[in-house]
């Protein structure tokens, strides 16, 4: 890439100096401004290839960096993994006799039980663990007086009724 740049540079040094010598015998040439023009465009374009190695080079510095830190988090991740395997294997096993000895019934016995009970453990339609999925309908607000129907279908409302039908039990009561 340097030598790019300097034959570039030496090329817009050539042309200048041309153009210079030129100028100073008083006979500037139209080939030679051209010259100088395309020297210097040729030297922008090296500059600008040159600016986008080194911004290139710059993130290349940058993703080595970065592969350096992740490679680092691999193997530290790695070590880690390795020593929880380590002390998950260094815990002893316990075998199914341990476990069976532990409750006085086995798995199929639970799942008959569970079976057998089952008719009488499901929840009323509507109901998921406990929560009511179907919130009742507001209620009107209370009021201070009974309505004429509650009034009717009281007990107080039985006994006139009984009353008046001639049906009296107090009468029966007092025999």
């Amino acid at each position: 890439m340097d030598k790019d740049i300097d034959a570039r540079y030496e090329r817009l040094e050539k042309a200048l100096a041309a153009m210079i010598d030129s100028l100073a015998k008083n006979h500037p040439s139209e080939r030679l401004a051209k010259e100088l023009f395309d020297a210097q465009g040729e030297l922008y374009k090296g500059l600008e290839l040159l600016e986008t190695h080194q911004n290139n080079h710059a993130k290349l510095q940058e993703l080595r960096q970065q592969t350096s830190l992740l490679d680092t988090q691999i193997k530290d991740t790695h070590t880690a993994l390795w020593a929880m395997r380590k002390e998950l294997k260094a815990v002893p096993v316990s075998s199914e006799t341990q476990l069976g000895t532990r409750f006085p019934f086995t798995t199929s016995d639970l799942l008959s039980f569970a079976r057998r009970i089952s008719r009488n453990t499901l929840p009323r339609p509507g109901v998921t663990n406990g929560v009511d999925l179907n919130p009742p309908a507001p209620s009107p607000p209370p009021s201070p007086n009974p309505t004429k129907a509650t009034i009717r279908s009281g007990g107080l409302a039985a006994i006139q009724r009984l009353i008046d039908r001639g049906d009296d039990d107090d009468e029966e009561d007092e025999d």
